[in-house]
């Protein structure tokens, strides 16, 4: 079972339940928590102080009220028995770009963790062709190697390739379903599913246990659109869920790449029309990664996408290390907070390379 501290628990209960209740659109729903504060805000808030808020009837009233017939807590620890943790998008873990979009789910459930890095999707055919999965797996490689989290969707063939070149690099990738994130789709794709839950994340909008279906997965594309920097086509029919997050991905005005192939290579019609209607042709890998970190970098400077700035627990962490090798244990010990929030500080610190484990357990300043 995931372990999470106290006071996570008791702020994401409310916000599972808010997401559980029925009858509420989405769009509600991030209403009711802009309006109120937060999940736990609207399971107290008094019915007379709901009708005041544009949207809300008496049938709003009865869909909450009858949604508290089941523990928050249940929801909550039922979801962290199946090793699932959840972000909801008023959390600083859910991602900031995805956020962006109006139609961003209520709440993400993932296994895994959520890397705050830039995100890059690189996206392709699932009969891809021999050169098309060699380039996308080079992609992945050099994007992971430059710290860019790959998203990709953990189909098979392209999305495969570059999901496989980001953990090659030991970097990190993120695989957005389009079934619960319990689940893994195609099962063909389990060994890699194990790594991005290890490397990574795997992350849903949907439920645990809801099951693959035709329909989620260009609703999931949107998703891996919201969460990038910049979409990466590799092979695509000109019909196709590549294209399609290509085009969400240009409409949330991200950039769009495509890597062209022949003109008689029917996986090389979608690519070569998106370069035809004005995305940015990839040349070579290393233009394309100088070009992407670039921007990453940019982002970073702009909005601290990628910021290395501490928070005062971070600094606090921080300052008992040493540029000379001390144990984690020691560290921990002289830290005086509890095993979570202790593991998530140093995890963080080694993200924002302030800290390195140079061998197991010993960790020295950058």
């Amino acid at each position: 079972m995931k372990q999470i501290d106290n006071e996570t628990f008791e702020r994401k209960k409310y916000d599972i339940w808010l997401s559980s209740v029925r009858g509420l659109s989405v769009s509600l729903k991030k209403t009711l928590v802009k309006t109120l504060g937060s999940g736990k805000d609207v399971y107290f808030s008094d019915p007379e102080k709901l009708l005041e808020i544009d949207s809300i009837d008496f049938s709003v009233l009865q869909s909450l009220e009858a949604a508290k017939k089941v523990s928050p807590d249940m929801l909550y620890e039922n979801i962290l028995s199946k090793d699932i943790d959840v972000s909801t998008f008023n959390d600083n873990a859910y991602p900031s770009l995805l956020k962006e979009i109006n139609d961003c789910p209520f709440m993400l459930y993932y296994r895994g963790r959520l890397y705050n890095k830039p995100c890059v999707a690189v996206v392709g055919s699932r009969m891809c062709t021999p050169y098309g999965t060699d380039i996308a797996y080079q992609i992945g490689k050099a994007l992971a190697g430059q710290g860019i989290n790959v998203i990709s969707g953990m189909a098979l063939g392209a999305d495969q390739a570059s999901e496989n070149g980001a953990i090659d690099a030991g970097g990190i990738s993120t695989a957005v379903l389009g079934c619960g994130p319990d689940i893994c789709y195609p099962e063909e794709n389990r060994f890699l599913y194990d790594m991005l839950c290890e490397r990574g994340a795997v992350v849903s909008e949907y439920s645990p246990g809801t099951q693959p279906r035709r329909q989620f997965f260009p609703r999931r594309n949107r998703i891996i659109s919201g969460m990038s920097l910049a979409v990466i086509v590799t092979e695509a029919r000109i019909k196709s869920g590549s294209l399609i997050t290509a085009n969400l991905a240009e409409s949330y005005m991200r950039d769009v790449y495509a890597v062209p192939g022949r003109i008689n290579d029917p996986l090389s019609r979608g690519t070569n029309h998106l370069i035809e209607e004005g995305a940015f042709i990839v040349e070579s890998v290393d233009d394309l990664i100088r070009n992407i970190s670039g921007k990453a970098i940019n982002k970073d400077s702009k909005d601290g996408f990628l910021s290395s700035k501490l928070t005062a627990l971070e600094q606090k962490i921080y300052d008992l290390t040493d540029i000379y090798a001390i144990h984690i244990d020691t560290i921990r010990e002289r830290a005086d907070l509890d095993e979570s929030s202790f593991s998530e500080i140093m995890d963080s610190l080694t993200e924002k390379g302030k800290i390195n484990e140079i061998f197991p357990g010993y960790y020295i300043r950058s």
